[in-house]
């Protein structure tokens, strides 16, 4: 029997609807990555917000709540744990491998990523992070070293230098101005710490890099909303890691938002007049410091600022005709972090709300004290004054002078005190959330299946990869003759 012409029409439809989505249109993919951060940190900070701002429970929402598709497995090959270089390399090329190793497989072999590949098909990269761009997770996309402790030939990696297709990543930001320079260069301030004393910045320049390294110039581009950099731009805000967002002076460090947002209008604007889009990658890195040394104050305030990150992001991008997804999860969970200790139910987010620093700047602050009477300066001004504890004990401030975790110490009393507990100074085995955005139903259906689940960590990328045609099979084979050792 003959069907009509209608039912076939209905019928080929739904086969089509059917098929995975062929991804032949000019793309941007935005990957952004809360480094350490948690089911519970988002609570945390969600409730820090509810309490310091008088909010209800909607308005307290996260943005980032509003987009929650599932959550990631994060374990490496090596480990049940996983380290930031093992999972930063999971997002990187789609592939376990052992804690510590940057973008190589478990037997040290370099192996390619999803950035390589968007670079080799002609799309405009970047990366930005709230610590030092040389380390674990941010350096993922172009550098091959067994080690994360590689620190200067990661550096040279980053910028180009030594790698089989030259300068991948167009847009490179964050701190870690020391592994760009020696210690003989005291033109940026400080001595770096690069053993063969290359000035990386200076090359750079040299080789067209339009490099940004104080406010004043950052601030000249209004975060591309007038002019942008030339391509490849390179900023550098500190010498290692930027301050936590509750230590960071706003005239001379720009948040992670305002880097985010020069790095996204600068790539729109580099991709505009070509066919192929741009793939960014954004660490709020600092919040997985802040859960190393258990600091929940401080781990709520970067938590905040990433998440409107987040929202700047998607506020940024939703007006665009290219068709654009963002992705936000994190590497693993930092600290084991609950909320409620012992066996009361009693939980005070209003005790975290007035501190005015972080527990590192406090022990700064305390290495740094020339007087004669440390445990008077330490009780009144650091703990009292700063932090706003004001029941310490004089036992409890001799305990803090005279112990070799002194932080970690100052962060339990804080936790004590608003009645949250941690785990761990490390990481721990947790599943995190993943949240995402499209602004094309195709592209947010595609997100749904394919990360909207339980998911492993490799499957990001790999998603990625098949959203702008990426083989990451061809990619590896083409970066085989870079370096993965340095030479001593």
């Amino acid at each position: 029997m003959r069907l009509p012409t209608v039912v076939l029409h209905l019928l080929f439809a739904a086969i089509i609807a059917a098929l995975p989505i062929k991804y032949d249109t000019k793309k941007n993919v935005i990957f952004l990555v809360s480094d350490g951060l948690g089911q519970t940190g988002i609570t945390a900070a969600r409730q820090f917000k509810q309490t310091r701002d008088n909010l209800t429970n909607e308005e307290a929402l996260l943005f980032l709540e509003n987009y929650q598709v599932g959550s990631v497995r994060t374990k490496s090959a090596s480990q049940l744990i996983t380290d930031s270089a093992a999972a930063g390399t999971a997002f990187a090329a789609g592939h376990k491998t052992y804690n510590g190793a940057i973008s190589v497989d478990a037997d040290g072999k370099p192996i390619g990523t999803f950035y390589e590949g968007a670079k080799l098909k002609n799309y405009k990269t970047g990366i930005v992070s709230t610590t030092f761009v040389q380390d674990a997770t941010i350096c993922t996309p172009n550098t091959h070293v067994k080690t994360r402790r590689s620190l200067d030939l990661v550096a040279e990696q980053q910028l180009g230098y030594g790698h089989p297709l030259g300068q991948v990543i167009d847009i490179v930001i964050g701190g870690g101005r020391q592994n760009l320079h020696g210690s003989e260069q005291t033109q940026y301030g400080t001595k770096g710490t690069r053993k063969d004393g290359v000035d990386l910045i200076a090359k750079a320049q040299e080789d067209g890099w339009t490099y940004i390294g104080n406010r004043s110039d950052f601030d000249s581009y209004n975060l591309g909303n007038e002019a942008v950099p030339k391509l490849p731009l390179l900023g550098i805000f500190g010498e290692s890691s930027l301050p936590y967002e509750i230590d960071r002076n706003p005239e001379e460090v720009p948040s992670l938002r305002e880097t985010a947002l020069l790095a996204l209008n600068t790539l729109i604007e580099a991709t505009e007049d070509q066919d192929e889009g741009f793939v960014l990658l954004l660490e709020g890195a600092r919040i997985d410091h802040a859960g190393h040394a258990n600091d929940p104050v401080t781990h709520a305030r970067d938590t905040i600022e990433f998440d409107e990150t987040f929202k700047a992001v998607i506020d940024r991008v939703s007006s665009l005709d290219t068709e654009t997804i963002v992705v936000s999860t994190s590497d693993h969970e930092t600290g084991g972090y609950g909320l409620g200790i012992g066996d009361v139910y009693d939980y005070y987010p209003e005790n975290l709300l007035n501190a005015t620093i972080s527990t590192e700047q406090a022990v700064k602050l305390l290495d740094a004290y020339e007087g004669d009477d440390k445990p008077s300066y330490l009780k009144n001004e650091i703990l009292a004054n700063q932090l706003k504890l004001t029941n310490v004990t004089d036992d409890e401030i001799n305990q803090l002078i005279e112990s070799d975790q002194t932080q970690v110490d100052i962060a339990t009393i804080i936790s004590n005190q608003a009645g949250v507990g941690w785990n761990t100074v490390a990481h721990s085995a947790l599943d995190v959330p993943i949240f995402a955005w499209a602004n094309t139903k195709e592209a947010y259906n595609e997100i749904l299946a394919n990360l909207g689940s339980s998911v492993e960590n490799t499957e990001i990328p790999r998603f990625f990869a098949k959203f702008i045609g990426v083989d990451l099979d061809e990619v590896t084979e083409k970066i085989q003759e870079i370096k993965t050792e340095p030479d001593n």
